[in-house]
């Protein structure tokens, strides 16, 4: 047999193999080309619903969850007090509150990186919250200071504020049992605050940060407040 017939008959093998088994184009599980950005993120989030939750907005979760196109769990715990969000990617994690979109999108972002979460964010805390404190003359780069007269944690916290108001930084005082300092909590900040009421709250409007307690130090406290003052979209 010469070389050049045993060379075709080599190819006539080759091609008739492929043609039997008929290599079918990409099918479940999908390319990873056609894959989404979040998909490759590896990210998923484990909502921990508190028991006999009230205020719960679980068709809120299933959106965000949905919107985003990522994984999601549900589980009615006894280990929460409060809906949080369990985000996760590339085996780390972070817990997060979960009584609102702005507060479950902002933790997404900043945990992940996720684009389409930071996008999200910025179209809910959009200029509405900034045109809302504008009428009553506070700065979206203020931290929102939100406690009551009784809380011991709360009164602890304030010589470390008025120190910090001292060096410049601006934050605004929200008793919770002051009804008309809670006309701009109902105005411009319930997408922010934890609306059960938690004290001490610290917020800004600017970034969407919340921090739930208290500040373990000055210099912690510092940070946020140096962060939301020199934060914009």
């Amino acid at each position: 047999m010469s070389r050049e017939i045993l060379i075709f008959l080599i190819v006539l093998a080759i091609f008739s193999g492929c043609i039997t088994r008929e290599c079918p184009e990409c099918v479940c599980p999908p390319c990873p080309s056609n894959q989404s950005h979040e998909q490759l993120d590896r990210i998923k989030i484990i909502y921990l619903i508190p028991l006999n939750c009230d205020d719960c907005n679980l068709p809120m979760l299933q959106d965000i969850a949905y919107e985003l196109e990522i994984k999601s769990e549900l589980y009615i715990t006894d280990a929460v007090k409060r809906p949080s969000a369990l985000i996760m990617k590339d085996n780390r994690a972070t817990l997060a509150v979960a009584n609102s979109k702005l507060n479950i999108v902002t933790a997404i972002c900043e945990f992940t990186g996720n684009e389409r979460a930071c996008s999200m964010r910025d179209s809910i805390n959009s200029s509405n919250m900034e045109n809302c404190l504008s009428k009553y003359n506070i700065s979206k780069n203020s931290v929102i200071f939100f406690h009551t007269e009784w809380c011991s944690h709360c009164r602890k916290m304030v010589p470390w504020i008025e120190k910090l108001e001292n060096e410049t930084y601006e934050f605004v005082w929200i008793d919770a049992n002051d009804d008309e300092r809670m006309k701009i909590v109902r105005e411009c900040l319930a997408q922010i605050l934890d609306k059960r009421g938690y004290v001490p709250q610290f917020a800004c409007p600017a970034n969407s940060k919340l921090h739930i307690g208290e500040f373990r130090t000055i210099d912690e406290m510092r940070k946020f407040a140096e962060e939301c003052r020199n934060y914009s979209i």
